[in-house]
């Protein structure tokens, strides 16, 4: 609804972006549960339920109310939509021989994701993590000369990353060695801006996925010169959601808790470990709920439980507060529930 009303204002240019991110989201996610049913030995060929849950978890990944919040934002919503590439080669490149293939592929897809300043601290951190999971999928116990091989691959990666990124990664890092790494002369107003930005950021919203949404936000709130256009923007899903009284209301709230319900219902499909073909999937589930509980802890911000934690991370550690700008916005870390969400919610549609 939202994207056929504000498609009659594109131009060709935003029409052409904006649907073509769409379009790589969904295939990208497409072929990354693809990739992860073909590890677990399912028949990718004749999987009804995996082509249904392949469309459908792509959908919700693509057009979720925190991916449709930041569809708007050109610089943010392509690492988004590569983010299930990321994993896919990630997990290739880690678990397998090194070839520079997938090494040039990988650096590739990090180096087309990274468009903002926040998304390097994002991307890199996920690839990381990936790098540790790809670990301990192959091997039940720690052992160093493995876990050393893991660590090579890491540095090669960011290696060439960087000279990809070089052309404008190394202009800003001079910049910022420049300013003496100091702490931003704002960080007290900032951390006040994060106060504000996470009112809708409480844990439920953002389990929803609509944590930080404009779907939430109050269009007389915003200034009589943009009340048009937040309430273009909120459409039918801001009256449901504010208006107690309203049937749609209660429907909403009942309909928003499908997707992390069925998500989760994933780990109703989890084996004991001892069976050997279940291994590879248990241990991604498992993964995918970690990523999820540290995602929902950063993406409510200041907002209780643990309340103060987002601020001495971000905000009081030293050489974070140097990038304190970029923390302003708790919601954008929903980065890291939406994909787990969506991508758990594919594997039990599929799994059923």
């Amino acid at each position: 609804h939202r994207l056929i009303r504000r498609q009659r204002q594109m131009c060709i240019r935003d029409r052409f972006i904006i649907f073509t991110s769409i379009f790589i989201a969904e295939f990208s996610f497409y072929i990354c549960l693809r990739y992860l049913m073909k590890e677990q030995h399912i028949n990718i060929k004749n999987s009804l339920y995996l082509n249904i849950a392949g469309v459908v978890g792509g959908t919700v990944y693509a057009v979720n109310p925190f991916a449709l919040g930041r569809l708007w934002s050109y610089a943010f919503y392509p690492g988004y939509a590569l983010l299930p590439l990321i994993f896919m080669f990630s997990l290739i490149y880690f678990r397998e021989d090194f070839k520079f293939k997938y090494a040039f592929i990988l650096s590739l897809l990090i180096f087309l994701a990274m468009t903002t300043p926040i998304l390097i601290i994002y991307i890199i951190a996920f690839f990381i993590s990936i790098g540790l999971l790809a670990f301990f999928l192959d091997n039940h116990r720690i052992v160093l000369r493995k876990l050393i091989l893991v660590i090579k691959k890491i540095y090669i990666i960011l290696v060439i990353t960087v000279l990809f990124s070089a052309f404008w990664l190394l202009p800003m890092s001079y910049i910022f060695m420049e300013e003496g790494g100091v702490v931003h002369p704002m960080v007290e107003s900032i951390e006040n801006n994060v106060n504000w930005l996470s009112k809708s950021c409480d844990l439920i919203n953002i389990v929803r996925l609509v944590g930080g949404s404009r779907f939430l936000i109050d269009p007389t709130l915003v200034g009589e010169e943009n009340v048009d256009v937040v309430k273009e923007q909120t459409a039918l899903s801001y009256r449901g959601v504010t208006n107690p009284n309203d049937v749609k209301d209660f429907l909403w709230k009942i309909c928003s808790f499908i997707i992390p319900i069925m998500a989760f219902s994933s780990f109703l499909f989890i084996h004991p470990l001892k069976h050997k073909d279940n291994n590879f999937l248990n241990k991604v589930t498992i993964y995918l709920a970690l990523i999820f509980v540290f995602g929902v802890l950063l993406s409510k911000g200041t907002s209780e439980p643990f309340g103060d934690l987002y601020i001495i991370l971000f905000f009081k550690t030293p050489m974070m507060n140097c990038f304190a700008p970029l923390f302003r916005n708790s919601s954008k870390f929903q980065f890291f529930v939406s994909f787990p969400v969506c991508l758990l919610y594919a594997i039990s549609i599929a799994k059923i």
